[in-house]
């Protein structure tokens, strides 16, 4: 008796567990499309300038991804390693602060390295952007959010001191520098991802590579549910199946 229950049992925790997991997916599917759709239209919008992104920044909008046009002195020595796998290959975003008019300090994502480049023959010769014979620089990017807290517990934490970090969070880009090249300015709350520009050449050995904000998201969750689905359905067949063999022995 006991034998013949517990199948059935089997079999319904197993439908129930599949049709979690597919709308699961389904709610992921959600998630996704309404994130390409934020990622697009945030794209398509016109490029603003700091001062924009500060007061959109300050009264809670949604920054991430807005073009920006942004105009600075590169502070000498700030070069941030943020440890990043980019199409397969392990390397880093290399960060670095750039100054701007009213003491105001940005760090800015000029792009990915590989990782078996020594850091001194990447650093940069100029820098990007058209340049000016004061080392003022303008360019075009796209606004970041700054991250406060670890992702998830299986991300290390930032190794300062090395100037190695696996999470992006401003406070610790200028950690080292509060009483040196940061003193007495004001940090802005949120990153650059410097675009693509005309003028990278300038850069030794043709590093970091600009332009590289990850704007083009796989999305396969609607084939995950369908599949979920799919096998909760086969799992109720071979309810069903084992339901008539068993009426059949009976008889």
């Amino acid at each position: 008796m006991i034998k013949r229950i517990i199948l059935p049992i089997c079999i319904l925790l197993g439908f129930i567990v599949l049709m979690c997991l597919g709308t699961w997916q389904v709610l992921r599917l959600q998630q996704k499309e309404a994130l390409i759709e934020r990622v697009e239209r945030q794209l398509e919008a016109d490029p603003i300038f700091i001062d924009e992104a500060i007061k959109l920044s300050a009264s809670k909008q949604d920054i991430e991804y807005r073009p920006v046009m942004v105009t600075g002195k590169f502070i000498p020595d700030t070069i941030r390693r943020y440890f990043i796998s980019r199409e397969g290959n392990l390397g880093y975003y290399l960060y670095q602060a750039l100054l701007m008019d009213g003491d105001r300090v940005i760090w800015v994502n000029l792009g990915f390295v590989p990782d078996k480049l020594p850091l001194a023959n990447i650093v940069p010769k100029g820098t990007m952007g058209s340049k000016d014979s004061s080392g003022i620089v303008q360019f075009a990017g796209l606004l970041r959010q700054d991250l406060t807290q670890k992702p998830n517990g299986f991300v290390p934490n930032n190794a300062i001191v090395k100037n190695l970090y696996y999470w992006k969070n401003i406070a610790a880009f200028s950690q080292p520098f509060k009483d040196t090249q940061l003193k007495d300015k004001t940090i802005l709350p949120f990153f650059v991802d410097a675009g693509v520009h005309e003028h990278d050449q300038v850069w030794q050995n043709k590093w970091p590579k600009s332009g590289i904000t990850r704007v083009e998201f796989t999305n396969n969750h609607l084939q995950y549910a369908v599949t979920w689905y799919g096998l909760a359905l086969a799992c109720l067949g071979v309810g069903f199946a084992f339901w008539r063999s068993r009426s059949k022995n009976d008889k």
